[in-house]
């Protein structure tokens, strides 16, 4: 499982590996952004480019979880939108996406 803390700072897109084809669980924890704009999460949307899909989203108790399975290798970025009730917040994160069964060279 991968997580992700959302915090209210201009951080980079946390960069994850994933095998092609897998099916790996991601959730992102909004308890610290929440303390720091005095806000709760009410809403996330989950987003990705490429071949990426996302399934079995849901939110509870300030934390946004779903599914990711990759599609074809290379890099796919994975959009998580949070809507407060004053404003929203976008966290962003990179899957760099390698085929086990091809060459050497995708893990390089």
């Amino acid at each position: 499982m991968t997580i992700i803390i959302a915090d209210n700072r201009n951080n980079s897109p946390k960069e994850v590996r994933q095998l092609k084809g897998e099916k790996k669980p991601f959730t992102v924890n909004y308890s610290r952004l929440e303390k720091q704009l005095n806000d709760s999460v009410s809403g996330v949307a989950w987003s990705a480019d490429g071949s990426a899909t996302i399934s079995n989203e849901a939110l509870a108790s300030s934390v946004a979880t779903a599914e990711i399975t990759t599609g074809n290798t290379g890099w796919h970025l994975i959009k998580v939108t949070a809507i407060l009730s004053n404003s929203t917040h976008i966290s962003y994160f990179k899957i760099k996406v390698n085929d086990p069964k091809g060459s050497a060279g995708d893990y390089c």
